[in-house]
């Protein structure tokens, strides 16, 4: 955390430092004040798309549900048709019992990727509220089929794992 802090102070052009510390403080549980570092790196990189995504989580879970839905609207303009973001933007619609365009945001996440299972578990779910339950038992059956959930690509993290040189942590 200082290290990150020392870094801004002398390269505060980076959007990597702010990113950096964000994603550290992340990892410790912390939401609130990760937004402010979140803002920095999207004013320094407009269109990184990892740091727009995290920030319209972190609206989310502070249930700040309009930036959320900016954040995710956002994210679709720079990455089109991202799963995550209509993940995110469903999950909005239904928290406003908007099932009907919930289903349609999770229905275009699975036709642009049919292997994210999340959506396909959340479209389960808008299938069993509309009492369509031969549909909902299809989206349960499609998610059993996918991979694993992974943490959408983030290049600037991945970049960072790659300079790892603890012998434990690259035997992981």
């Amino acid at each position: 955390l200082l290290c990150y802090g020392v870094a801004m102070d002398f390269d505060p052009d980076n959007p990597r430092w702010p990113y950096f510390l964000a994603f550290v403080k992340q990892e410790k549980g912390e939401n609130t004040s990760v937004q402010d570092l979140l803002r920095k790196t999207i004013t320094l990189a407009p269109r990184y798309a990892p740091a727009i995504l995290k920030l319209a989580d972190s609206h989310f879970k502070s249930g700040e549900t309009r930036k959320a839905q900016a954040g995710y609207e956002r994210r679709l303009d720079v990455v089109q048709g991202d799963p995550y973001a209509l993940l995110g933007l469903a999950r909005i619609a239904i928290d406003a019992s908007g099932w009907e365009r919930a289903r349609a945001y999770l229905s275009q996440a699975v036709e642009k990727t049919p292997s994210f299972g999340p959506a396909h578990r959340l479209l389960a779910t808008v299938h069993e509220h509309f009492g369509r339950l031969d549909d909902m038992k299809r989206s349960l059956y499609d998610a059993s089929q996918c991979t694993r959930f992974r943490p959408a690509p983030d290049p600037w993290i991945d970049s960072l794992n790659d300079l790892c040189f603890d012998e434990e942590q690259l035997l992981v």
